[in-house]
């Protein structure tokens, strides 16, 4: 393959021509599976004689191949080892806008291929990493850094590569920096700081036991680099930042605490030795650092300032560091941490020209000396707020501290200070105020600052109103003024893209509900419009090569904030009357067809769930939903790169349209061909992984359930759809396992002599059987255990010679199975969501029990501190030990936490997806189902039903009387209470 044919196509790419530039894509597609291509598009990005829109063209192109191919045989091994043989050389002939594609790349294939594939990449990486070549150096340390990357985050079983490498690599390393330091190559030698630090990110490695070589001449070199001073500095902070050492400084700040980070996390005995040996030092630098800041005399960007107070937050602690500290703290109270704290001359200029901006930095201070001193102690019994709140000789102190020094901020003639009165109300939401009129003016003033002309302070109002509703004074008091409450927080949200404001509507709109409703269709309306302006921003930002796109974060932060107006107007859905119901749908569809029509996939959980939510809510299908129902067909079709959002999320809301749309969906061929059609294209598609492919085994669950008596004709389609799976044999997770054997349970359930015929026609009866009661253990919902309920007694109530000659030697064995269902299931249907009601009681009782443990713990907590006060008066000790945290029990509590957390998610995920289906079997009693199934078989068969129950044990029938008693008891109740 000629290297000049490609790479004029990647130049076509840029031509002004859509013509010229669609052809020359279509043309790279119809070659890139050739041997020999990819190769040559490396060859093309390390050209330094080529065009550079080109070569950075190619360098998007091969990134984008190597993401998504690499671990695919679309790329031969040929190809990958040419490619892994020179793309180092490739990094160094790439100018900056290719090398960051190149290293992405890089990254992708360290990530598939090393160790296994790739064994000799750190030998190859040595030769650069000893080159007397900068350049070199540099691809050197780009591959280290790509490498360490790989295994960052990973769990420590997988991190053994990782030990290896920085035993092997960081001798080299620290040899490089000391060069780099002496060169004052800042840039490389902020490289090294960055593998260091990603090194020891999630732990020390084992080498780190010999400090000499992996702990000295770092923290030595750490500690030159933050006390070297620089020379010709700027004369603004801008010109600070962007000095060259700057950056450098900083990492060496971070490496640092992060050291502290991790040896704080050891044994005590370990963790002494750090302290001791290594961050008294670090503090005496960070100490004379700090001096020098203070008298003016050098400067330090936020970041070093930032990493300061976190290293001596931790050095108070510890014994050897308090020592050093001790002599300093008023100093660094009154100089360092208070005027930080303070209002500055950049926040005055940000407030004035960017006030959207301000608010973002989370900041509010005064502009004269006095009123930054007022605004810096206020700001302080903010951050202070956690711990009065739970000093019961501190708090009684705040009501007066209220009256006295917050009341009259909120007529300030400074906008920061009146802003900062309204953060101080919210940070102190949780006082109790004994005189009720103290509590009524600060609503008064919160209300007022409402009608502020400065942007930061309503913003700061609202978020204090949202946390004052907590008192049913204020709660009733706001009532009359809702819709002028609602309205301003509308508008600041249409000004302000942050989540806190709509979080603060999610909570006004749960608790004034009611309230609310007489003007619930032009709130909806206001946030539709909102959610509109929010999405086209989005839009914006997914337009490829988008110079204007903003940054991730800021594009992260509208799509949280669209996320959360989205599930605001889900409450406005389902909160809603049903003379409402109707202006609603029509006011949220166009919102739902432009999310859909633009692809917005970051937005398609929380669309579709309103999109099901609007017919749950109206138990219809209106024939806009209808609509929309085809809008998702279209883009489910047309739409090939989004298959998996639409799987996950868009078929879960397709449930309710078959629920309460049955009638439409059983007499209408096209919705029917539709739904069909999603379900054999998820249950087909390969770029699904099994997890996907579960909404579409509940889809067509749904159908069988909803639908009786009405699909017959398509039971042989949907038994040869589950069967795929369960004769291939090779399922991976026992969900996707789970929902494959339901779709044939439920086509048991639906209609068991056809679809008995059906298996027995095709030999699969006992396998399947086999497979099925061998899987009865792994059912866990009571939706999963209703089901087999009723599949097993549609299976006792065939006549006798309707049973396949198959299985009527394992007959018994269905009686055996409806035993272990019903010893896990509750004892009624709806006690599942009584227990889960009453579980909520329980702990909200407990919560109550803790609460008055946690009392009578801080009355002993405030003798004791009492005590201790004394003590200290008599005699202090300032160098006792101040008492340590016990790291490894705290980590270990952060380990389980995060675990609880994934478990809620999956929860709760899993208790949305059961309120999106509905079927007959929510309203069944299995108990009573199962009595009049044997009833019937004993009416009709008495002589199989003998023998059905002779075949049992005398425990085995136990357990069937045990379930009739359940059965009589319930039946008994019910007609009690009537």
């Amino acid at each position: 393959m000629d290297q000049n044919t490609v790479y004029q196509l990647f130049l076509a790419t840029y031509h002004p021509s859509p013509e010229v530039h669609k052809q020359a894509e279509i043309n790279i597609r119809n070659i890139e599976s050739l041997e020999g291509f990819l190769p040559i598009v490396l060859y093309i990005q390390a050209s330094q004689d080529l065009d550079l829109g080109a070569r950075q063209a190619a360098a998007i192109y091969f990134k984008n191949r190597v993401c998504s191919d690499w671990e695919d045989e679309t790329i031969s091994n040929q190809d990958k080892q040419t490619i892994k043989d020179n793309i180092l050389q490739a990094l160094i002939n790439a100018p900056n806008a290719v090398q960051i594609h190149l290293t992405a790349s890089l990254h992708k294939i360290l990530c598939i291929d090393f160790p296994d594939q790739w064994s000799d990449f750190m030998q190859s990486l040595e030769k650069y990493l000893v080159s007397d070549q900068v350049q070199a150096i540099q691809v050197g340390l780009i591959g280290l850094y790509e490498l360490v990357k790989v295994f960052q985050w990973k769990s420590a079983e997988n991190r053994e590569p990782l030990y290896k490498i920085v035993a092997l690599a960081f001798p080299v390393l620290q040899t490089i920096c000391q060069k780099l330091f002496e060169s004052g190559a800042t840039e490389l030698l902020g490289l090294c700081f960055k593998i260091y630090h990603s090194s020891i990110q999630m732990e020390l490695p084992p080498c780190f036991e010999d400090q000499m070589t992996f702990l000295v001449p770092w923290c030595s070199l750490f500690v030159k680099v933050i006390e070297r001073p620089m020379a010709a500095l700027p004369e603004n902070d801008t010109g600070f930042e962007k000095y060259g050492w700057q950056g450098t400084k900083e990492w060496a700040y971070t490496c640092l605490n992060l050291l502290l980070e991790k040896y704080t996390m050891q044994s005590p005995n370990v963790t002494k030795s750090f302290m001791v040996n290594f961050a008294s030092n670090i503090l005496t630098t960070y100490l004379h650092q700090l001096d020098r800041w203070m008298k003016k005399e050098c400067y330090l960007s936020d970041k070093c300032l930032a990493s300061s107070a976190d290293f001596l937050n931790e050095c108070v602690k510890h014994k050897a560091t308090w020592k050093i500290m001790k002599d300093y703290v008023n100093v660094l109270i009154a100089q360092f941490i208070f005027p930080l704290v303070c209002f500055s001359d950049k926040d005055e200029q940000c407030w004035t020209e960017n006030a959207i901006e301000y608010i973002h930095k989370k900041s509010g201070k005064e502009v004269f000396e006095t009123g930054r001193d007022k605004d810096g102690a206020l700001y302080m019994v903010g951050a202070l707020a956690p711990v009065i709140l739970e000093s019961k000789r501190v708090l009684p102190m705040m009501e007066p501290f209220f009256v006295n020094h917050v009341l009259p901020e909120f007529k300030s003639k400074f906008p920061f200070l009146r802003a900062r009165a309204c953060e101080l109300v919210r940070y102190f939401s949780d006082l109790e105020f004994s005189d009720e009129q103290t509590l009524n003016n600060l609503y008064l003033h919160i209300l007022d600052c409402l009608n502020d002309d400065e942007i930061p302070v309503r913003f700061q109002a609202i978020l204090a109103l949202q946390h004052m509703i907590r008192y049913t004074t204020v709660r009733d008091a706001t009532v009359p003024h809702l819709s002028f409450v609602m309205q301003t927080l509308l508008n600041l949200m249409n000004q302000v893209d942050m989540d806190v404001l709509v979080t603060a509507l999610e909570e006004f709109v749960e608790i004034f509900s009611q309230q609310l409703s007489p003007f619930a269709v032009e709130l909806c309306k206001q946030l539709s419009d909102t959610y509109l302006h929010l999405l086209e921003e989005v839009i914006t930002h997914q337009e490829p090569e988008n110079p204007s796109a903003g940054s991730e974060e800021i594009f992260n932060n509208k799509i949280v904030t669209a996320m959360s107006v989205t599930e605001t107007i889900q409450q406005l859905v389902l909160k809603s009357t049903e003379d409402v119901l109707s202006q609603l749908e029509m006011t949220v569809i166009p919102i739902i067809q432009r999310t859909i029509e633009s692809k917005a996939y970051a937005l398609y959980n929380e669309i579709f769930e309103l999109v099901a939510f609007c017919v749950l809510s109206s138990k219809h299908v209106s024939q806009s939903m209808w609509s929309i129902f085809e809008l998702c067909y279209r883009a489910f079709k047309e739409d090939g790169e989004g298959l998996k959002y639409y799987a996950n999320q868009m078929v879960p809301s397709l449930y309710s349209f078959i629920t309460f749309g049955k009638d439409v969906f059983i007499k209408n061929d096209q919705v029917k061909h539709m739904v069909f059609d999603i379900v054999e294209v998820c249950m087909g598609s390969e770029e699904l992984k099994e997890n996907d492919r579960i909404p579409a085994c509940r889809l067509l669950e749904s159908v069988l359930l909803n639908c009786r008596d009405q699909m017959d004709q398509y039971v042989s389609s949907f038994l040869n759809l589950a069967f795929r799976y369960i004769l291939a044999g090779n399922i991976q997770s026992i969900d996707f396992k789970v929902h494959c054997l339901e779709i044939v349970v439920n086509c048991i359930y639906y209609n068991p002599l056809l679809t008995l015929g059906f298996l027995e026609e095709n030999h699969w009866t006992q396998g399947f059987f086999s497979l099925w009661f061998s899987t009865l253990s792994d059912l866990s919902s009571l939706h999963d255990k209703t089901l087999t309920i009723v599949a097993l007694c549609s299976l006792l109530r065939l006549p006798t010679n309707q049973i396949p000659a198959s299985l009527q030697a394992t007959w018994p064995q269905i009686l055996n199975g409806l035993s272990l269902m019903f010893k896990e299931l509750p004892e009624a249907p709806e006690e599942d969501s009584e227990t889960e009601i009453a579980d909520e009681g329980d702990e909200e009782s407990t919560n109550d029990e803790n609460d008055e443990t946690v009392s009578e713990e801080e009355d002993e907590n405030d003798e004791d501190e009492e005590e201790s006060d004394e003590d200290d008066t008599e005699e202090h000790e300032p160098d006792d030990d101040v008492e340590d945290e016990d790291a490894e029990y705290l980590e270990y509590l952060a380990h389980e936490a995060a675990h609880d957390e994934k478990e809620q998610e999956k929860r709760e995920i899993e208790l949305l997806e059961e309120s999106l289906y509905h079927s007959h079997l929510d309203e069944l009693d299995p108990y009573d189902h199962f009595e009049q199934s044997l009833k019937e078989l004993q009416h009709y068969n008495p002589q199989f039903y003998e023998y059905l129950m002779k075949s049992l044990s005398q425990e085995e029938q136990g357990k069937i009387v045990e379930i009739l008693s359940v059965a009589e008891q319930s039946r008994t109740g019910n007609q009690g209470g009537i």
